[in-house]
């Protein structure tokens, strides 16, 4: 599940996803500590078709699993261009002042199927502080936010409707599903493959972990 949120006062963390957020938090307490550091990993044999390398990737994992219980990897194949666009469209929606608040996202009536508006949640009062390696009893501040769900879920009947995307029926609102549907896919296709390798690195079949997830 992607979320994008934005905090008003902080242009500069505008619109982040949860796991960007999160990483961020704990490369702040890493740097804090100066003695602890997220192990990264390249999971580029991940990728490839050639089983070249993937040992050594499976190794990895299992291994930043058992001393870190975290990971961060790089070599995933994401361009860089899908993420900017992501967290461009993600920033001009949901900023103070943007399309959400000029195109009235929050008075838009949802389709008759939906129990609710968008996958919208209008600003609120929220300690942003802590994406930012502040305080936890840092200042609340104004946040907005746009949570997206697997594209599959729309239409699996053994999904509630509440976890069903509706988005905004409006010029910005096409312009957000495009960018972060896009963006969803890529990291969607870099979930599987590190489904497969942490289900290997138990010693069970690539499909394990995502079989044991499904549908969720």
């Amino acid at each position: 599940i992607l979320k994008a949120l934005a905090p008003a006062p902080l242009p500069e963390f505008s619109a982040m996803s949860t796991a960007a957020a999160q990483s961020a938090t704990h490369s702040a307490h890493a740097a804090q500590a100066h003695e602890w550091s997220v192990p990264v990993i390249d999971i580029a044999a991940l990728t490839s078709e050639s089983h070249a390398g993937r040992f050594e990737v499976v190794t990895a994992l299992s291994s930043a699993l058992l001393s870190d219980g975290i990971f961060a990897v790089v070599g995933h194949g994401i361009q860089d261009d899908v993420m900017q666009r992501a967290l461009a469209v993600a920033k001009a929606a949901l900023q103070k002042g943007g399309s959400a608040d000029t195109e009235g996202w929050a008075e838009l009536q949802p389709p008759p199927q939906a129990l609710r508006v968008a996958n919208f949640v209008p600003a609120y009062a929220e300690n942003v502080g802590r994406y930012n390696g502040q305080e936890a009893k840092a200042a609340l501040e104004s946040v907005q936010k746009f949570t997206v769900y697997p594209p599959s879920w729309d239409s699996d009947p053994l999904v509630r409707k509440y976890r069903r995307n509706v988005w905004p029926d409006t010029a910005a609102g096409a312009a957000l599903r495009e960018a972060l549907e896009t963006y969803f896919g890529e990291v969607q296709r870099v979930s599987e493959l590190l489904h497969g390798g942490l289900s290997e690195a138990v010693g069970r079949p690539k499909e394990f972990t995502s079989d044991m997830l499904t549908p969720h």
